[in-house]
């Protein structure tokens, strides 16, 4: 995992800014799959009341990061037909940044970095 992402093996939980609906401002989100729940859970650290329009544009970019939209869902399992032995394993979902700029940056970054 590269900067802004922090992960931490033991909660199974990871940690990045993600930004607001005003795009200038940024928080510090958790997120986690506790064992025995359906969902996932989303934590904002350090503010008291995030407002409807930036709970909207968190939930967004989570989806976007884990792929949870059910056109991502349908891709998955298109793939998952073509090659079963990705199913019984659990692959077909890759994480992605929230933003396509983020994604672009850091594959930018990766192949600079690789060529040093």
């Amino acid at each position: 995992m590269m900067a802004p992402n922090i992960w931490n093996p033991s909660t199974k939980t990871l940690k990045r800014p993600l930004r607001l609906a005003d795009s200038t401002l940024s928080i510090i989100v958790s997120i986690s799959h506790p064992c025995k729940h359906a969902s996932i859970l989303i934590e904002v650290q350090d503010v008291d009341d995030v407002s409807s329009t930036d709970r909207e544009t968190i939930l967004a970019q989570v989806a976007r990061m884990l792929r949870i939209s059910m056109k991502d869902e349908r891709d998955v399992q298109a793939f998952q037909d073509v090659h079963p032995k990705a199913k019984e394993r659990g692959f077909g979902r890759l994480f992605r940044s929230p933003s396509l700029f983020e994604d672009a940056v850091g594959e930018n970054f990766e192949n600079e970095c690789r060529s040093l």
